[in-house]
């Protein structure tokens, strides 16, 4: 409901505001050593905002996810375009990334965990995902998550080289191991 929605978005906005007032006492105190931010407010004391790329410091990927929900569908749409991908994968992949973030963060063995809601994969990958004939679907494993991975940083960073990242990958790939 709209009630809840702006509910959450002051509850998200007060979160905000009271992480920077405690990240501008710790500069105040010196206790704080991000130097982008000590640098922001030495040059801008009466400010209590940040510029969205500041804010990212501070943010956990859960809230840039809410961010991101929150945003147009216009700007969700190119964000996802950037990554020539749909909006639906896109967002899929993000809310995938964010449960397994929080997953290893919590100390989750991830390895031989399903998961219910599975990312959309790309049609390109389904040859090198296990599938299951008789329910007629792929992999609901951590595989669909490497996959992402190894999608996204390619995208940013094309001269990345994976070493034996991308050996062990390929070789797992290559058992069509049915636990992947």
């Amino acid at each position: 409901s709209r009630q809840e929605i702006l509910r959450r978005e002051t509850k998200f906005s007060n979160k905000v505001k009271s992480e920077i007032s405690n990240i501008k006492t710790s500069i105040n105190a010196d206790r704080y050593d991000n130097p982008i931010l000590k640098k922001y407010f030495s040059d801008y004391p009466n400010e209590d905002k940040l510029p969205i790329w500041m804010l990212t410091e501070i943010l956990t990927f859960g809230e840039i996810v809410y961010l991101y929900e929150t945003m147009s569908l216009k700007n969700r749409k190119a964000i996802a375009h950037t990554y020539n991908l749909t909006l639906d994968e896109f967002t899929s992949w993000i809310k995938n990334l964010k449960l397994v973030r929080n997953l290893c963060a919590h100390n989750t063995h991830i390895i031989n965990i399903k998961f219910k809601a599975v990312p959309l994969i790309k049609n390109e990958w389904k040859p090198h995902l296990y599938y299951n004939k008789g329910k007629n679907i792929y992999t609901n494993r951590i595989a669909n998550t490497i996959m992402i991975l190894d999608y996204f940083v390619t995208k940013i960073n094309p001269d990345f080289e994976f070493g034996n990242i991308h050996k062990t990958m390929h070789k797992l790939i290559q058992k069509r191991d049915m636990n992947a």
